[in-house]
Order: C-alpha cells, then sequence, then structure tokens
C-alpha cells in the first residue's frame, strides 16, 4: 500500500507542481531578461541628435548571460530637444506569488527587510492585512522558513486592538498541532508586544497560497473538493475539541491556505473570542456599498455584523449569537463555491448579501446536479439551512458525511493520514520547496539529498532537486537529476517540462520544444506546459505556432495571467498591437499587480502613440515590481517622450538605484537632467553610463549635448568626434560636430565634417540645412540658398528646413521670399510661435507693422493662453510705440507665465520708454532673477541704472554681461558711455575700441566713441567716428547731426552745410535738421536762408 501511495503521490506531484516559466525565465527568481523592440526613426528636430545606433545593433546582457539585440535610434533638437524614437525594454517579473507591495509611507511596521527579528529570523518580505502584519522570516538557527505574525504600529496604542490580537494568540496557540491548522509554534513577546511564530505556507506554483485561487483556476474537480471538504471539517473539528465554544467567524477561502502538495489548512482566527457585538470600530473592516469591490476578500462589520459579507451565516446578518453552526453555515458556502466555482447566491453590494442569506434559498443549477453527487448536494444544502438547528450540529457529523463519499469518488481516506518514511521524505520536500522559495537554494538541496537518501527512487525529489540547481544555473548537474527523475519514471511530465527549461537555458531551443511537447503529450491539462510550450515557440520565432499553444492552455485555465501577458507580448512581436493591448489587459485584469504584463502593456500602447496610455502601465510596473530597473526606464522614456521632463526624474534616479550598474539608464538620467537644464547632475550622469560602457556612443554624443549647452563647446567637440571614431557611419555624429562648430563661429571648420554627413546620408535634410547656416555665416549667399533648398526638397514637411532657407533669403534681402519661407513654416508646425515671430520680424523690417500685428492677433484667437505669443505682441507693438498697448501684452503674457523672463525684459524696455525707470529696472532684475546667464538682461539692467544717474551700479551689470559673454559688442559700447559720464575718457575709448572690434557694423559704438573723443578734444578722430557711423547706418539722422557740431568747432563752416543738407535730404520733416541748418547758415551770415530754415 506504501509503494503505491507513493507511486500516486508522484503521480499527483507532476500534475499538481508546474515549474511554470514567464518569458523563459519569469516565475523563477533567477534573473530577469530585457525584451527590446525597434521603435521608428523620424526627424523630430532642428539642429542635433541624440542617438544611440543608427540601424545599430546593440547587445544587452542581464545578469543571467542572455543576450538581446537593441536596435536604439534616438533623434533630438538642440533646442527644443524632442525625442523621435526611444528603446523600449520589458524583463520578467520573476515572481509566482504576485503580492501586492504596499509602499513603506502607507503601512507601518516595526521591522523592515533584512532586519533580524531576536537575532536569528531575518525579514525576507512583508504583507500588511487590516490590522496586522506578517513577516515572512529565515531562521537561521534552525534554518527554515517561518512566520511571523503581529499587528501593525499605528494600532501600538489602541488597547483594544492589543487586546484582540492577544485573543488571536492564545487560541492559536491552545489548538496545538493539527495538519489541517496553520501551526502557531510559540507567542513570543518583542518590543513589548506579542508575535506569533507561524508555520510557512508555500502554495502550489502557478498559484496563491490559498483556497480562493484553486477556484478562481477552475483546478478544484468533485473529488478535490470533497478532499478539501474533510481537510476544513477535520481541522475545524479539533479546534473545537481543544477550545470550548470556538467559532471562527470569518471561514472563507481566503482564510484556507493551501500547500504545494494540496493539504488544506485553516488560518486566520483573528476574529475568534475577540470581537463582541459592543466591541470597538475597525476602519478597516467598515462596509462599504462600492460594487467593484471584491466582496469575498474584504471583512465587513455593520454594526455588530461582522465576517465576510458572502460567507456570513443568517444569524450573523441579524446580529444574534453565533456558535459553531454559523461557521457550518460559512463551510457551505465554501463548499458550494468549490464544487461549482461560484459563489451561494449573485448579490453584490452588502444589503444585497444580507437579503440573500436571510431570504434567498440557495440551488445547484442543471448542471451541477447532474455533475454532483445527490448526498453531497444534499449535506451541502443542509449546511446553508437558515435555520441552526436545521444544519449538521458538530463538525464530527461533517466529517462522518463526508469520509464515504470522498471513497466513493475515487478517494482513499488513508492517503490523507500516512505516515513512516514517505511522511518523512515528504516533509523534507516542504522544507526543500520553502527553502527554495526563501532563495535558500544550498539549504534546500541539503534537504533534497536527505529526502533521496531515504527514498533514493523518489522521483519528484530527483527533479525537485534539479529545479533548484537551475536556479543556481548549475545546469549540467540539473540535466542530471532531471534525467534520473525522468529514468525512474519515464512518464513524469513535470521533469520532461523541467528539463526543457534548463535545455532553453543553455541554447538548445529545439531540444528544449521537444520536450515540452513530451509534456504535454503525457499531461494534456496542464496550463504551464502549454505556456512553456508557447514560449519555447516564441524564442524560435515561430510566432504563429506559438498563438495555437497559448489558446489551448486559456481553454484549460481561462485565468491563467500569465498565458494572457505571453499572447500580449507575442502580439506586439507581430506588430498586432490592438491585440497585443487586449491580451494584456485581460492578464491584468486576472492579476492587477502583474509587473510584465502591465510594462508589456505600455510597451504596445508606446507603439501605438497612446503615451498617456502608456505611461499609467508603467508606474503600475514599478508599483508592482520597484526592483527591476526596466520599469522605470520605461516610465522615464515615455515622460521624456510626453515632454514630461520635472516628472521623468524621479524615475529616472530610481533607475539608477535600483541597478547602479545600468549603463543605459544613466544615460537616460543624463538626458532628463538636459531637458531640466540641470547640467551639471546630467554631465554626472553622463559620465557614469560611459564607465560603464566607455564605447556607448549614444552616452558620448549625449554628453556632448550637455557641454555644449553648457557653452563648453571645445569638449563638445571632442565628445561628437570620439562618437563618430565609434561609429563613423552615424550621419548625427558628424552632423553634431558641424552645429557645435557652427555655434563656435567656426564656420569654415563646420563644411567639412556637415559635408561628411551628406555623404554618409545624401538624404540627411539636417545636415544640408546647417550646411545653409554656415554658408550664409560666411557670406556665400547663393551656395547656402542652394544648400537650404536641397534641405527644403529633402523634407519639405519639415518646418526647420523652410526656417533656415526662410533666414538665408533674409540675409540675401529677399524679405518677400523669406516671408513666404517663414510662413510656410508656420503653417507645417501648427503655428509654432517661433515662426510666427521670424514672419513678424520680417513684416516689421518691411515696415508692414500693422501686418505682424495682425498676424499675432489671429495667433492670440487660436491659442490665447500662449505667453510666448502675448511677449512678442508687446515687443511688435513696442516698436509701434504704443507702450501702453505693449505693457498690457506684456502683463498678460507674464499673468500666463510668471517665470517668462523674456516677458518681464520686454516689459521693462516698455517702462524705461515711458520714463518710468524704477519700475523698468524692478523688471530687468526680476529677468535676471528668472536667467541670470542672459547677457541681454544685465545690459537692460545696465542701461536703466544709467538713465537713473547711477553710474557705477551700471558698470558693475555690465560686468556681469561681459563675464557671461566677453564678445557682447552692446555691453562693451554701453560700458564705454557709462565711463564717458563719469569722465574716465581714456578708459571710454578702449571700451568702444573693444566694441567696434567686435562688431565693426556696430554704429551706435561708432557714435559713442565720436562723443568721447570729441570730449577729449580729438575732433579730428571725432569726426571719423561719426562720418563710420553714419556710413554704417545713413538713416540714422543723429550721427549727421553729431558731425555738425564738431565741423562747426573746427569752422569748417561749408563741411557743416553740406552735411547738413545731407541731413535734410534723409529726414526734410524733421524740425532738428532745419535748426542746425539755419545755425550753420547763420554762422555763414547768409541770414536770408537761415531765416527760412528756422521757420521751415
Amino acid at each position: 500500500l506504501l509503494e503505491l501511495y507513493r507511486r500516486k503521490a508522484s503521480d499527483e506531484d507532476r500534475l499538481t507542481f508546474t515549474d511554470e516559466q514567464t518569458h523563459t525565465f519569469m516565475v523563477d527568481d533567477d534573473g530577469t531578461q530585457a525584451d527590446l523592440g525597434i521603435a521608428a526613426l523620424s526627424d523630430a528636430s532642428m539642429t542635433e541628435a541624440d542617438l544611440g545606433a543608427d540601424d545599430d545593433a546593440v547587445a544587452v546582457s542581464d545578469d543571467t548571460g542572455v543576450s538581446a539585440v537593441v536596435v536604439d535610434t534616438r533623434v533630438e533638437d538642440s533646442h527644443n530637444y524632442y525625442p523621435s524614437s526611444r528603446r523600449e525594454a520589458e524583463s520578467s517579473d520573476g515572481n509566482i506569488k504576485r503580492y501586492s507591495r504596499v509602499p513603506e509611507d502607507r503601512k507601518t511596521s516595526e521591522f523592515a527587510v533584512h532586519d533580524r527579528i531576536e537575532n536569528w529570523f531575518e525579514v525576507i518580505d512583508i504583507r500588511w492585512g487590516g490590522m496586522g502584519v506578517v513577516y515572512l522570516c529565515y531562521n537561521h538557527d534552525a534554518r527554515e522558513p517561518v512566520a511571523i505574525k503581529s499587528f501593525q504600529t499605528r494600532f501600538l496604542d489602541n488597547e483594544r486592538a492589543v487586546t484582540r490580537f492577544v485573543n488571536e494568540a492564545l487560541t492559536w496557540i491552545r489548538l496545538d498541532k493539527h495538519r489541517h491548522i496553520v501551526q502557531a509554534r510559540l507567542v513570543r513577546n518583542i518590543n513589548d508586544r506579542p508575535h506569533i511564530f507561524l508555520e510557512h505556507i508555500s502554495g502550489a506554483e502557478g498559484m496563491g497560497a490559498d483556497l480562493r485561487s484553486w477556484i478562481d483556476h477552475r483546478r478544484i474537480d468533485v473529488p478535490k473538493a470533497i478532499e478539501f471538504g474533510l481537510h476544513i471539517a477535520l481541522g475545524m473539528q479539533h479546534a473545537t475539541q481543544h477550545v470550548a465554544g470556538l467559532v471562527h467567524r470569518d471561514l472563507k477561502p481566503a482564510n484556507i491556505l493551501v500547500t504545494h502538495d494540496g493539504i488544506a489548512k485553516i488560518t486566520d482566527f483573528g476574529l475568534v473570542h475577540s470581537l463582541g457585538i459592543d466591541d470597538y470600530h475597525l476602519p478597516e473592516i467598515e462596509e462599504s456599498d462600492d460594487d467593484h469591490l471584491n466582496q469575498s476578500d474584504r471583512l465587513t462589520r455593520r454594526g455588530a455584523v461582522v465576517g465576510t459579507a458572502p460567507y456570513l451565516s443568517p444569524e450573523q446578518c441579524q446580529s444574534k449569537d453565533v456558535d459553531v453552526r454559523s461557521d457550518i453555515y460559512a463551510f457551505g458556502c465554501v463548499l458550494y463555491e468549490m464544487l461549482t466555482g461560484r459563489q451561494v447566491f449573485r448579490a453584490r453590494k452588502f444589503k444585497e448579501w444580507l437579503n440573500a442569506h436571510i431570504n434567498e434559498q440557495p440551488v445547484f443549477d442543471a448542471r451541477s446536479v447532474q455533475r454532483i453527487p445527490r448526498r453531497l448536494q444534499t449535506l451541502t444544502l443542509a449546511c446553508l439551512e437558515k435555520n441552526p438547528n436545521a444544519r449538521p450540529q458538530t463538525w464530527g457529523d461533517i466529517v462522518d458525511a463526508l469520509k464515504p463519499l470522498y471513497s466513493e469518488t475515487g478517494g482513499e481516506l488513508l492517503t490523507l493520514e500516512v505516515t513512516g518514511p514517505a511522511l518523512k521524505a515528504h516533509e523534507l520536500m516542504d522544507k526543500g520547496y520553502s527553502l527554495t522559495e526563501l532563495h535558500r537554494l544550498d539549504e534546500a538541496l541539503e534537504a533534497y539529498d536527505q529526502a533521496i537518501a531515504l527514498q533514493p527512487d523518489y522521483a519528484w525529489a530527483w527533479a525537485r532537486k534539479g529545479r533548484t540547481l537551475r536556479l543556481l544555473e548549475r545546469y549540467s548537474d540539473a540535466l542530471h537529476c532531471y534525467d534520473t527523475a525522468l529514468k525512474l519514471q519515464p512518464n513524469y511530465a513535470w521533469a520532461w517540462n523541467g528539463k526543457g527549461i534548463i535545455l532553453e537555458r543553455i541554447g538548445q531551443l529545439t531540444q528544449a520544444l521537444a520536450c515540452f511537447e513530451t509534456a504535454t503529450e503525457l499531461n494534456a491539462s496542464e496550463v504551464w506546459y502549454w505556456y512553456n510550450r508557447a514560449d519555447a515557440l516564441a524564442n524560435l520565432e515561430r510566432y504563429q505556432e506559438a498563438i495555437p499553444m497559448l489558446e489551448r492552455g486559456l481553454q484549460l485555465d481561462p485565468a491563467h495571467p500569465n498565458s494572457w501577458a505571453k499572447l500580449g507580448q507575442i502580439y506586439r512581436l507581430l506588430h498586432h498591437y490592438e491585440e497585443a493591448i487586449s491580451a494584456y489587459e485581460q492578464s491584468i485584469r486576472l492579476d492587477p499587480n502583474y509587473a510584465w504584463a502591465c510594462n508589456g502593456c505600455g510597451l504596445a500602447m508606446k507603439a501605438l502613440g497612446r503615451s498617456r496610455e502608456a505611461l499609467m502601465y508603467f508606474k503600475r510596473a514599478t508599483v508592482a515590481q520597484p526592483n527591476d530597473v526596466w520599469h522605470w526606464y520605461n516610465l522615464t522614456e515615455v515622460l521624456v517622450d510626453l515632454g514630461d521632463y520635472q516628472e521623468a526624474i524621479k524615475p529616472a534616479r530610481e533607475a539608477t538605484r535600483t541597478d547602479p550598474n545600468h549603463a543605459f539608464s544613466w544615460a537616460k538620467l543624463g538626458q532628463v537632467m538636459r531637458y531640466v537644464e540641470q547640467y551639471d547632475e546630467g554631465l554626472m550622469a553622463y559620465d557614469r553610463a560611459i564607465a560603464l560602457e566607455p564605447e556607448s556612443a549614444w552616452a558620448i554624443n549625449g554628453k556632448g549635448i550637455v557641454l555644449e549647452h553648457m557653452e563648453r563647446y571645445e569638449e563638445a567637440l571632442q565628445c561628437y568626434k570620439r562618437a563618430s571614431q565609434l561609429k563613423p557611419n552615424d550621419v548625427w555624429h558628424w552632423y553634431n560636430q558641424g552645429n557645435v562648430l557652427v555655434l563656435m563661429q567656426r564656420h569654415e571648420d563646420a563644411l567639412l565634417p556637415l559635408h561628411q554627413a551628406t555623404l554618409i546620408n545624401r538624404q540627411h535634410a539636417r545636415s544640408w540645412a546647417r550646411m545653409g547656416n554656415a554658408l550664409r555665416n560666411l557670406g556665400r549667399g547663393e551656395e547656402a540658398l542652394q544648400a537650404c533648398q536641397t534641405a527644403t526638397r529633402l523634407a519639405p514637411g519639415q518646418p526647420w528646413s523652410w526656417s533656415e532657407q526662410g533666414s538665408t533669403l533674409e540675409s540675401l534681402n529677399r524679405l518677400d521670399e523669406a516671408l513666404r519661407a517663414y510662413e510656410r513654416a508656420g503653417e507645417l508646425s501648427s503655428g509654432e510661435p517661433f515662426y510666427i515671430y521670424k514672419q513678424t520680424d520680417v513684416l516689421s523690417s518691411l515696415g508692414r507693422h500693422q501686418r505682424a500685428c495682425e498676424l499675432l492677433e489671429n495667433a492670440l484667437k487660436n491659442d490665447s493662453g500662449n505667453p510666448q505669443i502675448w511677449a512678442k505682441y508687446g515687443q511688435i507693438l513696442r516698436r509701434l510705440n504704443r507702450f501702453e498697448d505693449a505693457l498690457t501684452s506684456y502683463a498678460r503674457a507674464i499673468e500666463i507665465d510668471p517665470d517668462n523672463d523674456w516677458a518681464w525684459s520686454g516689459r521693462g524696455l516698455a517702462l524705461s520708454a515711458l520714463r518710468r525707470h524704477n519700475e523698468a529696472l524692478e523688471c530687468f532684475d526680476k529677468a535676471i532673477e528668472l536667467k541670470i546667464t542672459d547677457a541681454w538682461y544685465w545690459y537692460n539692467r545696465a542701461d536703466e541704472l544709467l538713465s537713473l544717474n547711477r553710474m557705477n551700479d551700471s558698470l558693475a551689470s555690465l560686468a556681469h554681461s561681459l563675464e557671461i559673454n566677453p564678445r557682447h559688442a552692446e555691453s562693451w559700447a554701453k560700458r564705454g558711455q557709462a565711463l564717458r559720464r563719469l569722465g574716465q575718457f581714456e578708459e571710454s575709448v578702449v571700451a568702444f575700441d573693444r566694441s567696434v572690434g567686435i562688431n565693426p557694423k556696430y554704429a551706435w559704438a561708432w557714435n559713442g566713441r565720436g562723443f568721447t573723443l570729441k570730449e577729449m578734444g580729438r575732433r579730428e578722430e571725432a569726426l571719423a567716428s561719426y562720418e563710420r557711423a553714419a556710413r554704417e547706418e545713413p538713416t540714422n539722422i543723429w550721427y549727421t547731426i553729431n558731425q555738425v557740431d564738431i565741423l562747426l568747432d573746427m569752422q569748417r563752416r561749408q563741411d557743416a552745410l553740406a552735411v547738413v543738407d545731407e541731413a535734410t535730404r534723409i529726414a526734410p520733416n524733421l524740425p532738428t535738421v532745419w535748426a542746425r541748418r539755419g545755425q550753420v547758415l547763420r554762422r555763414l551770415r547768409r541770414f536770408e536762408e537761415a531765416a527760412d530754415s528756422y521757420t521751415r
């Protein structure tokens, strides 16, 4: 009989203990694998690229040694940095039991993971209930797992809560040891509170540790329902015999744990003799009318009603006294659910459950009547009688009724009570399995070896040892164990499945597939075997063949989230994104905390451009599995796609914290820091990425972009050169070199890398456009126009190409054509403000100020909340001398965006024109506060201080401006003006000379230089400066008039008359010009003509 039992147990083992795997090694915590997809490249930027690998395969290897191929393409704009494509990544969830991980800031506990309780018990995991907290620990003394239960810290001062827990502890410890009750080994006070030390229960693989999971996964047939019913009845019979009058009050599937070998055990005696009718109120068990809450998992306390709604007895619903018969009613609800797969009544809300338990009669449907033995139906309905007296009166009655039913349906009760060597080996198997679950793999091997020593022909032990060796990556030893198991038992499906996983690990995919096929042939009713067979086909890229395998498994278990998720992945790899999303969402509905499915669904959403929905799923993945770096990386990625750069900072940093050696995450953090202009941290992150991957062209290129933003152009150039050495065929690395050389005004040098970029890719419009920019700045306007026209031909739908062409036409003074180019850019960008600004500038140059105003007014009709348009409108109004209207526009811009530094500066200029200098100064100060690195803001501030005769303060402000930009010609000229007013003429001339040295065409600086030289008595030099100013800006009448004074002082009256006559030609309607002419004629004693000029 024992030999038959051992053989029978082995048969059952291979049916029950499935070694499921997800995405090659999803279930077992032996590593993660990146599943990397390809994103399409699109030109979304204007002047530079942040590129990982343009059509270049990058090998990414995880800690299991499995490599995945990444095609990484990036394109970004040097000013806007809109990403065009991203690398996708996903990894396995690594855990069968996907318990909800509750953040520490929401639940309170006295110990954290890795803490030691009483020096011996290391906390491996923490789980919370309504009031309690359970620490899953490893006992380093006994070298075994144990669960330690206490109450949460927030209840420490609640005397009644403490009393309730003490009562639970007393009840549990009085129950002693029984096979069908979770054993409480001892109660010990730690830190002045009681802790219950419980046996550790590991559920069957692929399911949770409670009966609810068995029901949901449809793993209970009639014999199994009777067997579990016997387990429950035997456990409760023992409990009532040891504790007089004991009533559990909360019997339900969630409080029946089922071990990995199918033994049901009653748990959670928290409501036994602890909550009286008038006892205290706990918010965690308050009744809710929410239709969407899982009623079977929620405790309910409404007045004196205590328990879980679907399992309340009628007397509990009516707040009457309860006894053992109330638990028997709850048992009837559970038995009914095991037999039918659904709850006894079809109710949802709390009040509906109360009414059903009190008034409705339970019935079996026609299909159940045919399938379930008559006597079992009668017993179940007897337990559900409304009148307690009509129910079985004791648990012994239940046991007596179920025993013969169990035998009649093929079960043998003796198999439940086997003792001796086989039981000892079985206990060692329990220990080995639990130790494996807690990742104590070496100790698990010791337990399996002891079991094998007791029973050398124990195929189950050999196979289990093989699994543990696999988790240790000792694949050769693991294969030996599986082969031994199969030699002992050739039809052992579970061992074939395990052997297939090993073969898959070592890359023998075809052989692995053969093993999985054998497993499904031997046991076609196990969903995991079909899953693994599908996974092997997927790894062989035989996706279409994999789909029917998963569908077969889902016919067996429609509630199998892993199969739905794998189906989603396969559809995604086939680019059937809608089908993928549907499958992923079904998986997530079944298991809301399934991180791998959430992550995969996010990737499918992202592929469809549904980034906001993808964001939600990536967030769920990080909550459910916060220790997976790819979840954080993908969350960061989609936030970058959405332009939510500030929000992307936290997940980017979390990715690097989760895996400090993940080079991709460091590079991504550098990218995010660049977007938010935290360049120092961005540079540090890129340096970390490069230290980890010294030949990562993408990270080196990204570092160059950061350095470029920091205006460390030479260092940026070296990065781009290095990137081009590593990937010489990458057009973006050559383009970026040319771009930074343009920014360095090394336009001649820029032509070579830009030409190289066009040789690599003749269709690279961006390089042609930037080449046009360089040629334009070299004064080679026609060549520049040809390059820009090539860019617009190659990229007619890109606004930046038309903008560059517009700038070139503008430089050629072909303003009408320039305006049309800018208009085209605006049309393509759907009214992008930058291109509207360019149009308004050209219109102003054409003197069409009213049209410029109309253009901005139309833009504001479409986008009245755009602060940049309001600010530009203010600028145009200011140029029209409509200063009050300009102030209104600037005020609107600042109201919408108080941090708009350009609007603050423009408002200051308008106030200055109205001679409201103190208010103007406040505006410039605000602009500087918002952007301290803008030389113009310091310049404007200095100009305003001059207006207030605060010369020294003005010079200090100009010092800041010139520190920011030593080649700021305007600031040097303004410095010359301030020094002249202070009488420091020599230094003033030096400042003016610096200004015209930087910009020889700067008329205002030449004019100011003339003033200073005149003050120094150096009239000839002063006159030459005035003349140069007039040549550079002939339409400015004042530069001409200034020559008159100095010519008169030099007694050169005829020359003065010639100059003033030229002035009257330039500005015939300016009274000052005619008055000056009268002055010159009077000095020439030509009084009649002088009188006429004064009259004019």
